[in-house]
């Protein structure tokens, strides 16, 4: 993993309470299709901040 990398899986971890993992399996049951759904979801449903949720999405979907 490299250095940018894992600064962002701290970042996710330190502000989320919770390791990307967790995240992924979190959208896995959720259901959400697309990038947009699954950013609408973790900011409405878990008050992820805007940057963090996209991370996530685009981590989830395998686009980073």
């Amino acid at each position: 993993m490299n250095p940018t990398t894992e600064t962002l899986m701290t970042a996710i971890e330190e502000n989320t309470g919770h390791p990307l993992e967790y995240w992924i399996e979190t959208i896995r049951k959720s259901g959400k299709p697309d990038c947009e759904e699954i950013i609408n979801f973790l900011i409405t449903k878990h008050q992820l901040n805007p940057l963090l949720a996209e991370l996530i999405a685009q981590k989830a979907k395998g686009n980073s």
